[in-house]
């Protein structure tokens, strides 16, 4: 939040305070991690399903 504060002219209190009503509002629903994998020296594999209507196949290739 120090970060933060400090890129928006806000404390850290003010910014945490500030972070938590938005979450509560559900403004903020969620947060993801980025993963470097050249510093883990490993490769990553993702598997995607995805379901759509067969109406919308061709849109979606």
């Amino acid at each position: 939040m120090k970060d933060l504060g400090k890129k928006v002219g806000l404390t850290s209190p003010t910014v945490s305070e500030r972070v938590k009503r938005l979450e509560e509002n559900g403004i903020i629903i969620g947060y993801k991690a980025i993963v470097n994998p050249k510093k883990l020296n490993k490769h990553i594999n993702a598997l995607i399903n995805v379901a759509i209507r067969a109406e919308n196949y061709k849109k979606f290739l």
